[in-house]
């Protein structure tokens, strides 16, 4: 398996450039931003935080309030019968393995002798996607309130209610704000992963500007130029008209029936070249008509 890919810098580039677009919107509201995590809620994070400051009416005294930043973080219970959920929320769970890889990660030592996309590739495959599922609460339909999963090409636009905030789904899990917590806490890794290196070997690793990041040229630790994040037209940002949206639709439709077809016989397989090709291209050609 090969660690140092571009996807693995792709990975990165693209949460962190999801970060600073809401960040800044934030900003244009005057809204505070949702902090990232400094290290993960341990399991015994208390549901309620509260924290001691001062008495606005009785200068000079102490009052605790209830802190909502700190507040919040405990892991919601997993979908009766889902063993293996279960066990991954568990504090036995926490402690035996997201503890340790949280620490590899937060390691000068560790982070020194990965390459960008290497960390990206660990990040995602390790940690994030346990995170997502850690902290995720039961997936529920917005209409009925009953336990549901969004199919892969539901799209129906009740998935679309932000009260559907579920941290397992792509389409969903951006609306938690546990999610920009999580991401805040990888993005941060990027930076101490910079740090190792600049103690390692100063001056290996270059930052520059790149759409609007700040982010790291090509070199001995970074292998891509243009890491991608968002689907564009000659790298120019634009806004998608209707005959877009169509036409993306319709290729969702395609790759949806390409995904509920059975897979060719092995004898069409092993045969001809050609008929191979008709087997797996044709109905794809077929949808294009």
């Amino acid at each position: 398996m090969d660690l140092g890919n571009g996807p693995g810098e792709d990975f990165l580039f693209m949460h962190r450039k999801m970060i600073y677009m809401v960040r800044d919107e934030y900003a244009s509201k005057t809204v505070p931003i949702i902090e990232s995590w400094k290290i993960l809620p341990r399991p015994n994070t208390p549901q309620f935080s509260y924290s001691e400051q001062d008495d606005a009416a009785n200068p000079g005294k102490k009052v605790f309030r209830l802190n909502i930043s700190d507040s919040g973080f405990m892991v919601p219970p997993a979908h009766p019968g889902s063993n293996g959920l279960k066990f991954l929320k568990s504090p036995d769970y926490f402690w035996s393995v997201m503890a340790r890889v949280e620490s590899l990660f937060t390691s000068q030592r560790h982070l020194s002798g990965l390459s960008l996309g290497a960390l990206g590739n660990l990040l995602e495959f390790t940690i994030h996607n346990q995170m997502h599922m850690r902290w995720s609460s039961i997936s529920r339909d917005p209409k009925s309130g009953q336990p549901a999963n969004r199919g892969d090409f539901d799209f129906d636009e009740k998935w679309d209610d932000p009260t559907y905030d579920y941290l397992g789904d792509f389409h969903s899990s951006h609306v938690n704000p546990i999610f920009w917590r999580l991401h805040g806490w990888l993005n941060d890794r990027k930076e101490d992963w910079y740090n190792a290196h600049e103690a390692a070997h100063s001056g290996e690793i270059e930052r520059f500007d790149y759409q609007g990041i700040s982010w790291f040229k090509p070199g001995k630790w970074v292998q891509v130029s243009n890491p991608f994040y968002w689907p564009e037209h000659d790298h120019h940002h634009h806004q998608m008209d209707e005959e877009d949206v169509t036409v993306k639709l319709r290729v969702m439709e395609i790759i949806k029936a390409a995904a509920d077809r059975s897979q060719p016989k092995a004898d069409t397989l092993l045969g001809h070249p050609e008929a191979k090709s008709r087997a797996l291209c044709g109905p794809l050609a077929n949808n294009l008509r």
